[in-house]
């Protein structure tokens, strides 16, 4: 059973994660080399506002405005990874995480750009482009792997208010259900499933660590 809703909400969440992470990296940059600019006050506001929003709040935003009104999308329903109806519950489930890594990438990024050896760089002639993206974003991301990792757990094992709300038979949807009728084998099955997902991101984790940063070593 678990094997036929698992993987549709496997491909929901790492779409709304690849929007999630790129967006909050290009967001947070960009915040961080335009700092006290209004350009960061306005990324910051929409991180801030991208936090505090409901994702049932948004989803039902997005449905009233793309596929109600605009008539761009369906209104609810599961087509696969490439059908356009992954549009609204992927942006959705993406807003909170978007939001997390653009602050945690604009914060380590700004603590990163004020050390030395980013001034030495600077004193070399080399160009801020080069500094910022081959130099300081690198380092910078640690911080940033960290909350992307837990974003991207959550997103996989499915979103109960996504996944209802847009008719998506995810495991988020099922795992609801099957509290409900009080199904207590499944529920295990489904809660043992739910921590290898989280022991298997935190493991790539440590391996992502290790491979940004070689101070760091795998025991």
């Amino acid at each position: 059973v678990i094997a036929r809703f698992l993987p549709v909400s496997i491909q929901l969440g790492l779409t709304a994660f690849a929007i999630a992470f790129i967006a909050g990296i290009v967001l947070g940059t960009v915040s961080a080399i335009t700092h006290d600019t209004w350009l960061d006050r306005l990324a910051m506001f929409g991180a801030v506002v991208g936090i505090s929003t409901p994702t049932y709040v948004f989803i039902t935003i997005l449905i009233v405005t793309l596929a109600v009104q605009a008539r761009l999308v369906p209104t609810g329903g599961w087509g696969g990874i490439l059908d356009k109806r992954i549009i609204i519950p992927a942006l959705a489930l993406a807003l909170g995480p978007t939001a997390s890594i653009a602050r945690y990438a604009r914060s380590s990024l700004l603590d990163i750009l004020k050390l030395d050896y980013i001034r030495t760089a600077r004193g070399k002639g080399l160009r801020e482009r080069v500094i910022n993206v081959r130099h300081a974003l690198p380092n910078a991301m640690i911080p940033v792997i960290t909350v992307a990792a837990v974003s991207l757990a959550d997103l996989i094992t499915g979103s109960f208010f996504v996944e209802s709300i847009y008719q998506i038979p995810g495991i988020g949807r099922y795992f609801v259900s099957t509290v409900q009728d009080k199904d207590y084998p499944v529920l295990m099955a489904v809660t043992l499933m739910y921590a290898a997902v989280i022991w298997l991101t935190n493991f790539v984790v440590d391996v992502l660590y290790a491979t940004l940063d070689p101070r760091i070593r795998l025991s």
